[in-house]
C-alpha cells in the first residue's frame, strides 16, 4: 500500500489543507495528492452543505 494512502484521508477529514498534505507526503503535485490519495465520503459532502446552510441562515442570506 502506498505511504499516504491510509494517512492522506485521515489529515483531510481532519481539515489539513489540500497544500499542507501535500507537503508531509513529499508530493510534488497537489494532483498527485487530491487525485489518488483522497477520496471524500458522502457525509464529507453532507456536513459541507449543512456548515454552507447555517452560513447562510446566519449571514441573512436567503438565496432568493
Amino acid at each position: 500500500m502506498p505511504h499516504g494512502v491510509g494517512q492522506a484521508p485521515i489529515f483531510y477529514r481532519l481539515g489539513v489543507p489540500d497544500k499542507v498534505i501535500q507537503a508531509i507526503l513529499r508530493h510534488s503535485n497537489v494532483s498527485a495528492t487530491l487525485g489518488y490519495y483522497i477520496k471524500p465520503q458522502s457525509e464529507d459532502a453532507i456536513a459541507a452543505m449543512s456548515r454552507f446552510s447555517n452560513q447562510k441562515w446566519r449571514s441573512g442570506h436567503s438565496g432568493q
